[in-house]
């Protein structure tokens, strides 16, 4: 099973499921995003909204208040290691240094599905009942 995660993977789309009649794209219905798993238990993540807007300067570190904001927002990355329990299909990122500053130390576990050339990510319901599920698409590349 290790062998069929371990490679490179595609994001093909990114859903927020926050009722049964409702679900959000945070990263638009086009995402980009990249997925690494290495054989020896090192992981990659990116992804980005492909409706970010460029900033008006050409210096990320001064743009406004507003575009720094919307670049945050539409990105996501962290990196770190990954442990897997095939008997629960789960996933956990071990995450050692992150866009987001409080997820570093943590781990994120996910349930997943693997079918062919698809990787489906999804956050485990029973840990935050009251959060909306969210659930990525993967292609192997």
């Amino acid at each position: 099973m290790l062998e069929k995660l371990t490679g490179l993977w595609l994001l093909e789309s990114c859903e927020t499921q926050v009722s049964a009649e409702e679900s959000l794209y945070p990263f638009g219905h086009a995402p980009k995003g990249r997925l690494y798993y290495a054989e020896d238990g090192q992981m990659i993540l990116q992804m980005a909204s492909t409706e970010r807007e460029h900033f008006a300067g050409t210096n990320p570190y001064s743009g406004s208040d507003e575009e720094l904001r919307m670049a945050y927002q539409g990105y996501c990355a962290y990196w770190g290691r990954y442990s897997v329990d095939i008997q629960h299909r789960e996933i956990t990122h071990h995450i050692q240094s992150c866009w987001f500053p409080n997820w570093e130390g943590s781990e994120q576990r996910r349930h997943f599905s693997l079918r062919d050339d698809k990787l489906i990510l999804s956050s485990i319901a029973d840990e935050v009942p009251t959060e909306p599920r969210h659930v990525l698409c993967w292609l192997r590349l």
